[in-house]
């Protein structure tokens, strides 16, 4: 793909980074600690709170992920990928920044709007505060990763996500509610964006300058739109089954499926953090055409998410039940008929998780469109069908018929990817 080449980056990269393994090591630290977070806040709201408020702030976070997805724009991949830096870190903050203002602005329309109830739209306004935080430090968690330094990474999402759950789980205990308690998140998450910034002008001297230049946005506009397309319709396939619940069921079902379904995504933050980690040099053994090279990067990538897999698979069958009731109480144990066909669906979703890694580093963006339109119109019809007549189950089958559909287009979109860049290669 060919891109304009700006000049120079104002703030230069550091001339090495930390090894694969250092990398892997922070940036599944960085990971972790953020899905446990998200994890956690379930129980806690499933322990002190109630179903209700399980469902409520599941919901804020399925109808906020796709529009901050896609408003992004998905730069932190853009600048993991960027071998040649085409871009300077001041252009990818600024076009951040004018994204979000169009991102809270749609939240906003939609909280007032909706046919949510009542708890879902209050609940809403916080919950994208928090994304718009988030979505800032990510610009330099972006700087990090194509610096290779995700020791830097891993600290800032270790503090956030510890601090919004301390302080969430303090607000729900003394009776602040799902509302007061998500405001007091937010609060935290800027407070750490606010650090963010701070560490990065002790760093480099300034803070950056957002650039605002149309010149300098509308080609980056152009080159990520179709990424941010591909992790908005992601995202639209993995939460369908919660919005067509919202449908036909109640807030309380939302609540449950999702918090069961939180237990097998938890599982896929090592296949993100091997991603994250091993994104750089899979493009650039790309672009290098060294085959070797990239095998070398991807090739542990796909074998961690297939073990994974397996494992998970396994284990819902041996010990799902007791896990549930252990976890979030009895009443979630009612429905542990779930757990097999989630986990069967997660499974296959790792392995979705390595193939868009390995497609995204080649930067094979636009041709990753049609394969998930056409996931999202089966787990779409199969919801539509199945969760009338069965509920909270058929989300979870249309969930595991819409990942199985996925891995199969993925999986071919991957060897095409791979003998039309590396001809020598024979695929059986």
């Amino acid at each position: 793909m060919n891109v304009p080449v700006q000049a120079g980056p104002a703030v230069q990269l550091p001339a090495s980074g930390l090894s694969l393994r250092a990398n892997f090591a922070w940036s599944l630290a960085g990971n972790v600690s953020y899905a446990a977070a998200q994890w956690l806040t379930v129980v806690a709201l499933a322990r002190i709170g109630d179903a209700q408020m399980v469902g409520a702030y599941s919901l804020a976070l399925a109808i906020s992920s796709p529009v901050f997805l896609l408003v992004n724009l998905h730069l932190r991949t853009m600048q993991a990928t960027d071998t040649g830096r085409h871009y300077r870190l001041e252009s990818y903050l600024g076009l951040r920044l004018i994204t979000l203002t169009l991102a809270l602005a749609t939240m906003a329309a939609v909280a007032f709007l909706a046919p949510f109830a009542q708890l879902t739209r209050l609940v809403l306004i916080p919950v994208a505060l928090t994304r718009a935080a988030e979505s800032v430090s990510d610009i330099l968690y972006g700087h990090h990763q194509r610096s290779e330094k995700m020791d830097l990474t891993g600290k800032s999402m270790f503090v956030r996500s510890a601090g919004s759950l301390a302080v969430l789980g303090l607000f729900l205990y003394a009776g602040s509610g799902l509302l007061g308690a998500a405001l007091a998140s937010f609060a935290v998450s800027c407070g750490v964006t606010v650090y963010d910034l701070l560490r990065f002008r002790m760093e480099h001297g300034a803070f950056p300058a957002p650039d605002f230049r149309t010149g300098a946005l509308r080609p980056l506009v152009t080159t990520s739109l179709s990424l941010a397309v591909i992790m908005a319709v992601a995202s639209f396939n993995a939460n369908a089954p919660r919005l067509f619940l919202a449908k036909w069921q109640s807030e309380s079902e939302v609540g449950v499926f999702s918090a069961l379904a939180l237990l097998v995504v938890s599982a896929n933050v090592l296949v993100l953090a091997l991603g994250q980690a091993a994104a750089p040099a899979m493009s650039r053994a790309y672009a290098a055409g060294d085959f070797r090279a990239f095998c070398r990067s991807a090739g542990p990538l796909v074998g961690l998410a297939a073990l994974l897999g397996l494992m998970g698979a396994v284990g819902a069958v041996w010990a799902g039940p007791p896990a549930v009731e252990a976890v979030y109480g009895p009443s979630y144990s009612l429905h542990c008929d779930l757990i097999a066909w989630l986990f069967w669906g997660g499974a296959i979703g790792y392995l979705n998780s390595a193939c868009g890694y390995v497609l995204s580093s080649a930067r094979w963006f636009q041709q990753q469109i049609g394969p998930l339109v056409a996931v999202g119109m089966v787990t779409a019809l199969l919801c539509a069908l199945l969760i009338p007549r069965l509920g909270t189950k058929g989300a979870a089958m249309a969930q595991l018929a819409g990942a199985a559909t996925q891995l199969l287009l993925s999986a071919a979109l991957v060897a095409h990817c791979v003998k039309k860049h590396f001809p020598e290669v024979r695929l059986a």
